[in-house]
This record gives structure tokens, C-alpha cells and sequence, in this order.
């Protein structure tokens, strides 16, 4: 990340992130500030809370401890027979994994605000109850929450595709192999539409020096709710997802994963204060292994 340079010369990191921190960020309506510019600015203002965060969990030596860090950002779904409805929903995802720090997550089932949207998707596709999710663009047994900004409809063999590919390939890093990864998830609406897609890239992250090495995977998930249940790509008896079910109680059995959340009562008092907030929430990062949060934006 890029140094904030003082009049005198660079500033010391605390100083910086304390700088980066208090920068103003332009409203995403104010007129000539695009929407991504204003994501790249919400962004920098998280970072800057996770190095401000970080600093002020030095050791006794002053060593700086690695830590997990995720960023979630929404987008608005318009739904309804006259898209007179709307809905946050999951727009992007980025997690830094560090195997020593894993984060407890919670399941869909804990987030109502989505539930009326995911009902009228499902009648207006004419769909089983179980054909579509609320699909996690942060798998929740790595962490990822139950906020509307990292929840997103797909079809359930979408959902499939997801568990067999990129959460399957970041599990085995750093869960079985102990190496830290950089992951990220773009969910991409269709135009007209509830079809959707989930863009994922997987690499190699170093926690001690927060680098990235080696190649990235990456792939294309294409949720099709005219498909849901394509016997092609999910499994018809959900064998897939016990035998997922099992990994997961097994990783938190070793310590390398935290328990996921089923229910609001096993929420902190910080995050169920977010949860009541959630169809306002636009912009969130948090991390560490207290589940703290490190700043959000709402409207």
C-alpha cells in the first residue's frame, strides 16, 4: 500500500493510517464521483481502520500480529411484479486468510431482511423452496457473515459449483496445507433478470509480509434459475454438501476453523446491532479472531 507522504518526509505508520483514515469520503450520489470511485475511497478508509487496528494489537517487542481481514461491499436488487422493491444484496468480497486467525462466521439462516426477495425470486421463477439461496459470497465456515453485503440469490447448483471450486480450493489452503490466502468474490447481476454470476480468484498470501505469490485461480459461476437444480453440476441427494458439513465440524474439531452462527443469539451485542442495521449497510471490513469490526458505512 501506498505511503502518505508528510511535508517533512514519510509519516510513521500509525501516523499514516490515522491520515487515511480521517480522508473525506464523497457521497456516491454527490455529482462527476463515480460508484467505483467511491468504492476505491470506502475501501482505503477500511484498510486504513485494519492498520490502525493492527497497530494496536503489538506484542510487548512491538511485533505486529498477522491477522485475518475481510471487506464486504453491496448493491441494490430491485425485485417485485413492477420492481417496486429493493434489497442489498452481496457486490464484492475480499478476505485475507491467515490460517492462525480464523474467523467465526454465521449462516444464511440468521439474515430475515433478504427473506421476502428470496420468496418472490423463487415464486416468480416458479422454484422449489430449496431451489435457490442465499448464497455467501465469504463461505461462513471461513468467516463470512450473514450481513445482506455478503449474501447474494443463486441457484442452488450454483451454490454447488461454489462449495466444489473456490471454497473447497481455499479450505484445503489454508485449513489442510496452513497457507494463507487472498480471496475475493464479485457477484454480478444479470440485466433483466435473477440470473447472476459469482466471479472468484484464489492466491497465495503471506500474513507475516501481507504479499501475494504465485498464480491466481480464478473461474466463472453461473447461477441459472431457469436450471436451479441442473442434476449436472448439484447433487440431487445433497450427499455434496454432508460431506461438507462433516469437513467443516472437523476443521472446527482441530481448531483451525471457528463455530458458525445459527441463530441471532449467538451473536455479540456489536453484531447484532449490525444485524438490525443491515439493509443499510453498504460497506464493511472486519477481522481478528474477536470478531471485532473495523468500521462499516451505512446511509
Amino acid at each position: 500500500m501506498k505511503r502518505v507522504q508528510s511535508p517533512t518526509g514519510p509519516m510513521p505508520r500509525a501516523q499514516a493510517a490515522q491520515a487515511r483514515e480521517r480522508a473525506p469520503l464523497a457521497p456516491s450520489h454527490q455529482r462527476g464521483v463515480s460508484a467505483a470511485a467511491t468504492q476505491g475511497a470506502v475501501q482505503l478508509r477500511l484498510q486504513a481502520m485494519a492498520d490502525r487496528h493492527a497497530l494496536q494489537r503489538h506484542g510487548a517487542k512491538g511485533v505486529v500480529q498477522a491477522k485475518s481481514e475481510v471487506i464486504n461491499f453491496a448493491q441494490v436488487m430491485n425485485w417485485g411484479d413492477a420492481l417496486e422493491h429493493s434489497t442489498r444484496v452481496g457486490r464484492s468480497m475480499v478476505a485475507y486468510l491467515d490460517p492462525a486467525d480464523p474467523i467465526s462466521g454465521e449462516s444464511a439462516s440468521v439474515n430475515a431482511d433478504q427473506t421476502p426477495m428470496m420468496h418472490w425470486i423463487k415464486q416468480h421463477a416458479g422454484i422449489g423452496a430449496t431451489h435457490a439461496v442465499k448464497g455467501h459470497l465469504l463461505n461462513d465456515n471461513l468467516g463470512g457473515k450473514a450481513l445482506n453485503a455478503n449474501l447474494f440469490p443463486i441457484s442452488k447448483a450454483a451454490n454447488a459449483v461454489h462449495l466444489r471450486t473456490a471454497e473447497n480450493l481455499v479450505k484445503n489452503k489454508v485449513w489442510d496445507e496452513q497457507q494463507g490466502v487472498r480471496y475475493a468474490v464479485d457477484a454480478v447481476q444479470s440485466h433483466g433478470g435473477f440470473d447472476g454470476q459469482f466471479r472468484y480468484s484464489v492466491q497465495n498470501w503471506n500474513p507475516e509480509d501481507k504479499q501475494t505469490t504465485g498464480d491466481v485461480e480464478s473461474g466463472t459461476i453461473d447461477s441459472d434459475m431457469g436450471s436451479p437444480v441442473d442434476m449436472g453440476v448439484a447433487n440431487p441427494d445433497d450427499l455434496e454438501y454432508v460431506t461438507a458439513e462433516m469437513r467443516n465440524a472437523d476443521a472446527v474439531r482441530r481448531g483451525v476453523a471457528r463455530p458458525t452462527a445459527s441463530g441471532s443469539g449467538e451473536l455479540s451485542e456489536r453484531w447484532s446491532s449490525l444485524r438490525a442495521d443491515t439493509a443499510r449497510v453498504w460497506a464493511l471490513g472486519y477481522g481478528s479472531s474477536d470478531g471485532s469490526v473495523i468500521g462499516h458505512k451505512a446511509d
